[in-house]
């Protein structure tokens, strides 16, 4: 079956839809409730009370995989801040099905990315010739991680800082999207919580755990269910995506007038390719 799939595919690119990504990472902070305070009954923390430097230090980071055939192979990985050594208990409680790292500034370093591409992509990619599309970051270009791409095959296209919100998938099309749906989805476990939590304390209960612990907790899973969600119902999203920045476009330039950037005139893009 697979190599039929080549078969038909590689007239449209020299990669298979399945075989060309993009990696983004985008920062998702704990206060998303804006105009809102949490505070369960009883808790002597009062969280409203708390200066947004406080929060920035529980900010986590998100790292997003898509495909040019809006199949999700890989899962969301969150990085928080901290080491993640006494939190044995907590661990218990995540989504299994998303990878969570923490490290002290909640940060994506060339060690994360390696270990990364070993256990999360490069199984996908059944040996197949690979496009990877992400941003000129220097943990992106190290000696280490660029020996791991050229070891799986794997070509990447670094884009420009200034570039991103222009021609990377990831921030064009599928970022503010797809956190309007988590913040939905978080805000309706919030509230879930919160009456949860409510009632166990004045049944006399105690809480487990500390209030940052358990709205990790909560963080986890809400990604975990939106990102199913918009993958879900969604897809076309994705592989628009990539189509109209010309990233899966076949590459006899028959549908070349299907690219569509930003500030930038289609017929001038158009000619610029050809010549």
């Amino acid at each position: 079956m697979r190599f039929l799939e080549i078969g038909l595919q590689l007239w449209v690119s020299c990669f298979l839809g399945s075989n060309i990504s993009n990696l983004n990472k985008t920062p998702i902070p704990f206060k998303y409730l804006e105009g809102k305070t949490y505070n369960v009954k009883a808790e002597k923390t009062i969280w409203a009370k708390l200066s947004q430097n406080v929060w920035d230090k529980y900010q986590a980071l998100l790292v997003l995989c898509i495909f040019a055939d809006g199949i999700p192979r890989v899962p969301p990985m969150i990085i928080f801040h901290g080491k993640g050594e006494r939190l044995r208990q907590e661990w218990q409680h995540y989504d299994p099905h998303m990878v969570v790292k923490f490290n002290p500034k909640a940060y994506v370093n060339s060690s994360t990315i390696v270990k990364w591409l070993d256990k999360q992509l490069v199984p996908v990619l059944e040996s197949c010739p690979t496009l990877l599309v992400l941003n000129l970051f220097s943990p992106h270009k190290t000696e280490e991680v660029l020996n791991n791409f050229s070891a799986n095959d794997i070509i990447i296209s670094l884009i420009l800082g200034d570039c991103t919100a222009l021609v990377q998938p990831l921030d064009v099309s599928i970022n503010q999207p797809f956190k309007d749906i988590l913040k939905e989805v978080l805000e309706e476990r919030l509230d879930v919580m919160e009456r949860e939590e409510e009632e166990i304390l004045l049944a006399g209960g105690r809480l487990t755990g500390s209030m940052i612990g358990r709205r990790r907790v909560l963080t986890i899973w809400a990604v975990g269910e939106a990102w199913e969600y918009f993958s879900h119902d969604h897809k076309e999203v994705i592989v628009k995506a990539f189509q109209v920045l010309g990233i899966s476009l076949p590459i006899s330039s028959a549908i070349d007038q299907e690219i569509s950037v930003k500030g930038i005139d289609s017929t001038f893009l158009i000619n610029g390719l050809q010549s």
